[in-house]
């Protein structure tokens, strides 16, 4: 009797926290958080818009749009922290594809930046859609 109030209790006590972290986010509740800007040839920049992952959940970011060069490859990296503070994850970009794509287990803040690889002759304007939790 005692074994199963333990187990009661520890169970009651999972439950609690697994509640209190606000669980997943299923992928099709997900925010969808659009950025403009503009990049200049040789520039990496962290973008001031702020990304608030408020639970765990999978998350993608793509380029959906660039101008006046739509073939051109950018860097795009996400980063854990308001500012770009930790490196998250980074990869090559291009139009209208999947460019970073994952499992979100820390909520809080975290951020964007974009970078020419040493490809651009001209500022680009830009759109980047972040999916996340």
């Amino acid at each position: 009797m005692a074994m199963r109030v333990g187990v009661a209790a520890a169970l009651l006590i999972v439950a609690f926290v697994a509640a209190s972290c606000g669980g997943v986010t299923d992928p099709s509740k997900n925010t969808t958080q659009t950025i403009n800007g503009t990049l200049n040839p040789g520039a990496n920049i962290c973008l001031p818009d702020p990304i608030n992952m408020s639970n765990g959940g999978e998350y993608t970011v793509k380029l959906t749009a660039l101008q006046p060069t739509p073939t051109a490859t950018l860097l795009i990296s996400l980063w854990q922290g308001a500012g770009c503070q930790f490196l998250f994850a980074q990869n090559l970009a291009i139009l209208n594809n999947v460019t970073l794509s994952g499992a979100i287990i820390q909520k809080g803040a975290y951020s964007i930046s974009i970078a020419d690889p040493g490809v651009l002759t001209v500022a680009q304007t830009f759109t980047i859609t972040v999916s996340h939790p």
